[in-house]
């Protein structure tokens, strides 16, 4: 029961991610897209404070300092944060959401299911099942149905910019998955020296001052200005906080490769929602019959790789 009910949580966690990714690919249309990561991460770390003054005040202790215990490696899990929000906001655009969310699906399952089967970062070693091994490949086969679905749809829509350029946006969301799926145990390993919330706070905190750093250089030491911007592009950070928080909360009872199954389930459902309603200003694509068929095949591939844990 407890397993279910933690699937569940972290079902909604997908939800806080299919929105996370149009609220900065918005926002990365008026500021560039580097600069609107920089945006969501600094407004998470800002939140997560908040929280951890008033946890502060209600404990009167806080674990944050316990970060200068840890090993490199348990830091890194803020610039891999970083980077996956990064790689939403430049391939929402050029994909849609629910292909990008696909193609992010897919290789954070399958490197999931890699530092589960090898025990990596301190996860509790998962045998290598028939059902994980199937799951694995079903995923990759929904992912060819849903890119080959955006397609047919963008050569109807006469979309010249998703049928040329996809490549790139592509590669970088399947370095997204992998960045993504490896952040996941090193924050838990960091709550263990800090505390889930003071975690929050070193995540975006060290995110944030790496994404300062690239904006700076790349943006001749000039920062952006959110002057006019709507404030609803500027909240991409409060649903980073959200998900960071309950996949460190339910880490601990479903491993890496369950884990990451029910968020990336509820991340699929969030996703194709976007691009059907057009919601976050994306503009909208219906939902064809490859991508019906896509979504089908990614749906059975997470559930094969659930079962062996439920």
């Amino acid at each position: 029961m407890l397993v279910v009910a933690m699937m569940l949580y972290a079902m909604t966690m997908g939800f806080a991610g299919a929105a996370q990714g149009p609220t900065n690919a918005a926002l990365g249309k008026h500021i560039g897209v580097m600069q609107a990561a920089l945006v969501s991460f600094t407004g998470g770390f800002l939140a997560a404070v908040l929280i951890n003054i008033v946890l502060y005040l209600v404990r009167g202790y806080s674990g944050v300092m316990g970060a200068l215990e840890c090993q490199p490696w348990e830091l890194m899990g803020g610039p891999l944060g970083a980077f996956v929000v990064f790689s939403f906001a430049y391939a929402t655009p050029r994909l849609g959401a629910a292909l990008t969310i696909t193609l992010e699906i897919m290789s954070q399952m399958v490197f999931s299911f890699v530092i589960d089967g090898l025990g990596l970062m301190g996860v509790e070693k998962v045998a290598a099942e028939p059902l994980r091994v199937l799951g694995c490949v079903l995923l990759l086969a929904g992912v060819m149905l849903v890119y080959r679905g955006r397609m047919v749809q963008a050569r109807k829509e006469g979309n010249v910019a998703v049928q040329k350029k996809p490549a790139g946006a592509v590669l970088i969301m399947l370095a997204a998955g992998a960045a993504a799926a490896v952040q996941l145990p090193i924050n838990v390993a960091l709550r263990s020296h800090t505390g889930l919330m003071e975690a929050i706070v070193v995540h975006f905190g060290i995110g944030a001052l790496v994404l300062l750093v690239l904006v700076l250089a790349t943006n001749k030491g000039r920062l952006p200005s959110l002057k006019g911007i709507p404030l609803w592009m500027d909240t991409g950070g409060l649903y980073g906080v959200y998900g960071v928080t309950s996949l460190i909360i339910t880490m601990p009872v479903l491993g890496t490769g369950l884990n990451t199954a029910a968020n990336q389930l509820g991340q699929l459902i969030g996703g194709v929602a976007v691009d059907a309603f057009g919601f976050f200003r994306t503009p909208k694509s219906p939902i064809n019959s490859w991508r019906i068929a896509g979504i089908v095949v990614l749906l059975a591939g997470i559930v094969a790789i659930a079962l062996p844990q439920i």
